[in-house]
């Protein structure tokens, strides 16, 4: 009886046993791209808005009270702190045309924010209608200078790319781990000799 010998036995490799499992690989893959893509873009639009400017509601406090811009500059005043108190931006003495505040934020919450885009030079004086008692919620001041712009025409707003760009990537990251199986599988095939019935002379 003849014996096969060592050079003409199929020679398997060996899987990685402690290697974890690609669709474990593309599954953690995808989630990284889905949670870290909208923080990308996110800051990106924050790192590219020109023209603006901060104030922030801390306690019962305007930070900064008092601030000077240019005309197309747009103020944002965010409750920052987590206080049970209401704060509103209530214009003192600038009014629009109907007679109403023209800072008019109406009653503002943790976490809320209210922002105006001022286009004429000039002194635009506010308070907090709750705490207009307060030295530092009364008295604060926007100082415009510069010349008048003109307002940008109403446009309806731009679509949000987030979700297509999500989509994108998504898409594209399981097309490469399908490509990575099966060049796996195909180098995993090519591995193992074609098997052919060992020829015996009598």
């Amino acid at each position: 009886m003849l014996r096969s010998s060592p050079s003409q036995k199929l020679h398997r490799r060996s899987p990685n046993k402690g290697a974890p499992p690609l669709f474990l690989k593309t599954f953690t893959l995808l989630t990284l791209v889905i949670v870290i893509s909208p923080l990308i873009q996110t800051e990106s639009i924050k790192a590219s808005v020109p023209g603006q400017a901060n104030v922030s509601i801390i306690d019962n406090a305007f930070l900064s009270k008092h601030i000077n811009v240019t005309t197309g500059t747009t103020v944002i005043w965010t409750y920052a702190s987590n206080w049970s108190s209401l704060h509103t931006v209530t214009s003192v003495g600038n009014t629009t045309q109907d007679g109403s505040p023209l800072l008019n934020s109406g009653t503002l919450h943790p976490g809320q924010s209210y922002s105006y885009t001022f286009y004429r030079p000039g002194l635009y004086t506010y308070q907090c209608s709750y705490h207009f008692t307060t030295p530092a919620m009364s008295n604060a001041w926007v100082n415009v200078t510069g010349a008048p712009v003109t307002p940008p025409p109403t446009q309806n707003p731009p679509p949000d790319h987030t979700l297509i760009t999500i989509i994108a990537i998504t898409v594209a990251a399981v097309i490469v781990a399908m490509l990575a199986l099966f060049v796996r599988k195909k180098k995993r095939w090519a591995s193992v000799a074609p098997t052919s019935p060992i020829n015996a002379k009598p």
